[in-house]
């Protein structure tokens, strides 16, 4: 986490000059003020240039939370809701390996070796530069603790719910084949 404070030295707040300030707050406080301007949570246009779609701004991610619990708060400053957002999604998605990595019952301290591994990821660099790059990574993590949910008990509710991505239901599903397949299979062959 203090490496994400980081461009805090150099007179920044958290993002990149770049697409971070650019882009990324950029998006977002167009879909807010809009969204605030229309009293419409899914207006149809964007005041941008001549007025957009709001489907141009999805890339960006319409109903990120971030994005919507800063309309409550028309006062902010957009960069401190994303910048919130980007380390509140680190810091859960560092918790939450972990957890999912001790619920399958491996040791302590290889569970911790993999959290910190996953704070060190590379996809991390992200999180001051391109906001939806790593946004999703709770999402994906809680998608490969319903797989694990489904092969125990059968259930398919939370991984329902929390598979909001395509990449996360890909993941999840070669993770399920992986596990009742493949390792099967392999385990058969050994056995014999």
């Amino acid at each position: 986490v203090a490496v994400m404070a980081l461009p805090a030295g150099g007179g920044n707040f958290f993002g990149s000059g770049g697409d971070w300030y650019s882009q990324h707050v950029g998006a977002a406080e167009a879909l807010r003020q809009t969204i605030a301007d229309s009293g419409v949570i899914f207006p149809q246009l964007v005041n941008i240039g001549g007025g957009s779609n709001i489907y141009d701004l999805a890339y960006y991610g319409l109903f990120r939370p971030d994005v919507m619990i800063s309309c409550l708060f028309p006062g902010v400053e957009m960069k401190y809701f994303i910048a919130v957002y980007a380390a509140m999604g680190f810091i859960a998605s560092v918790n939450m390996m972990y957890i999912w990595l001790r619920g399958k019952g491996i040791r302590r301290s290889a569970c911790l070796m993999g959290g910190l591994f996953m704070a060190g990821a590379a996809c991390f660099f992200h999180a001051h530069h391109h906001v939806m790059f790593v946004s999703y990574m709770p999402f994906l993590i809680l998608a490969l603790m319903g797989a694990d949910r489904l092969l125990r008990k059968g259930r398919m509710v939370f991984l329902l719910t929390v598979s909001r991505l395509d990449l996360s239901r890909m993941v999840c599903t070669g993770s399920i084949i992986w596990r009742k397949v493949w390792s099967t299979a392999i385990f058969c062959r050994q056995g014999m």
